[in-house]
């Protein structure tokens, strides 16, 4: 996961988000083509595009390991899971560390971070212990670009 300024600028040439931010700092529709908070401000609802595939070859035509399958809501839920697991170390898992689960997931206690979750194909939820407004914003940033099941 991308740290610095210059890995962050190759990785938003590979990989996408969520939203994005454009030039007025507001947020916009990208891999998600909407998105809604609950009342209470804890349950973020971000529906996904369809048509949207994982490359399918490398630069050089090589095929991928991933062959250009189409990006669901369950590769979210892993992405998710895999930016956070320990053994990933990603040095910025903590950008969701308000998510129903993550201290449990981090700790080694429960096998997947509990609120994230696919609700269909192109449906993700995620779910936080507190309101958390920004959630949306946070979606943009780098460590939360969507990565093929095993392939990152």
């Amino acid at each position: 996961m991308a740290t610095d300024t210059t890995s962050a600028e190759v990785g938003y040439q590979i990989f996408e988000t969520l939203v994005a931010i454009d030039p007025d700092g507001e947020i916009v529709p990208l891999l998600a083509e909407s998105w809604k908070a609950s009342p209470d401000g804890k349950t973020f609802t971000f529906k996904l595009r369809k048509g949207v595939h994982f490359h399918k070859t490398t630069e050089g035509g090589k095929p991928t390991a991933n062959g250009g399958r189409e990006v669901t809501a369950d590769d979210w839920v892993w992405t998710f899971n895999y930016i956070c697991d320990p053994k990933t170390n990603s040095p910025r898992a903590y950008f969701i560390d308000m998510v129903k689960g993550y201290k449990e997931y981090r700790e080694g206690k429960a096998q997947s971070i509990s609120g994230i979750k696919a609700l269909d194909k192109y449906t993700l939820q995620i779910e936080t212990t507190y309101p958390f407004a920004r959630l949306s914003r946070c979606s943009a940033t780098t460590p939360l670009w969507s990565c093929p099941r095993r392939t990152c």
